[in-house]
């Protein structure tokens, strides 16, 4: 299936952190409805990103609920799809390829610094009552990919939209070899 610009796909992406409740459901609802209403796609999406925070037995409860309430979806994890994976831990590799184009680029750039490093920093910052704004310190580092095992356990790569004036975002993700985390987008950190 090739999808074109004017295809509605809309998606329902619940994290598996704990039971359905009713927001979640409206927002099911909402994406089906609109699918539907212009023929479109319903997607099922999770977003396992918060390793830590992962219930047993949530994600049975997520298709449970869209079963009973009649929301069935075109794709997913159960169903697969053109757009796959459609589990959010899958699709690291996709990032990583991404991310590293916008190094190559120079929209991006690789961050060395520790979780410590970064949390003393939002610290100090809230402690004044500023906004959180990463200092830039790894900027001017060389863009080269550096060799496994050579940084800190956690690697990000900071940027903007546009260099100048796009909003700034980090990605940071776990380098080890059984990661705690996986992929996971920090907004205002550059």
């Amino acid at each position: 299936m090739t999808t074109t610009m004017t295809d509605v796909r809309t998606r329902f992406a619940p994290s598996p952190t704990g039971y359905m409740h009713i927001g979640n459901l409206r927002t099911a609802l909402y994406a089906y409805l609109i699918a539907r209403s212009l023929r479109g796609t319903f997607i099922l999406r999770i977003e396992d990103t918060d390793q830590e925070r992962l219930v047993d037995g949530a994600l049975d409860a997520i298709n449970r609920t869209l079963d009973r309430c009649g929301l069935e979806h075109d794709e997913g994890p159960d169903k697969g799809g053109p757009c796959g994976p459609y589990v959010q831990s899958q699709r690291r590799a996709i990032y990583r390829e991404h991310a590293d184009q916008l190094v190559e680029r120079g929209g991006a750039y690789y961050c060395f610094c520790t979780k410590e490093r970064i949390d003393g920093l939002r610290a100090a910052c809230e402690q004044d009552g500023g906004t959180f704004r990463y200092d830039g310190r790894c900027r001017d580092l060389p863009r080269t990919r550096p060799p496994p095992g050579s940084a800190p356990v956690s690697r990000t790569w900071c940027g903007s939209a546009c260099r100048s004036t796009g909003p700034p975002w980090c990605a940071t993700w776990s380098t080890a070899s059984t990661p705690a985390r996986t992929p996971s987008w920090r907004t205002a950190c550059c």
